[in-house]
């Protein structure tokens, strides 16, 4: 009578096979999430400029005496201008003549600044 089924050999054989794949497999799917966060985090920063600035401009024309959004406003003061649930995120922000001229925010462990002209990731 033959049994029919797999030896241990070749049991071992294919966990090991299956071992290696997911040695190599894991560093990519890790780099892909990382890269994923990053691109979140800069997405992020770009929403509070531009709503940030929308905020601004919006509470200057609907009030022409209001001064809310000077030379640099409070990072806690921007947040009333982002509607946004997370806006705790904002660190640091500076607004002149109707643009955030620069940002720095805390996001998915990630600080990212901007400094009017590029966002960057920052290692503080």
């Amino acid at each position: 009578m033959k049994k029919k089924g797999f030896t241990l050999i070749e049991l071992l054989a294919i966990i090991i096979i299956l071992a290696i794949v997911a040695l190599v497999a894991t560093p990519i799917i890790i780099n892909v999430v990382d890269d994923a966060r990053d691109k979140a985090a800069f997405i992020e920063a770009s929403a509070f400029v531009d709503g940030i600035q929308k905020g601004c401009r919006l509470a200057e024309l609907e009030d022409p005496d209001f001064t809310g959004c000077g030379a640099t406003i409070a990072a806690t003061e921007a947040k009333n201008y982002v509607d946004f649930g997370n806006a705790s995120l904002i660190d640091t922000v500076s607004y002149s003549n109707g643009k955030v001229t620069s940002l720095k925010i805390s996001s998915n462990g990630r600080v990212i600044v901007y400094d009017g002209t590029t966002y960057t990731k920052s290692s503080k």
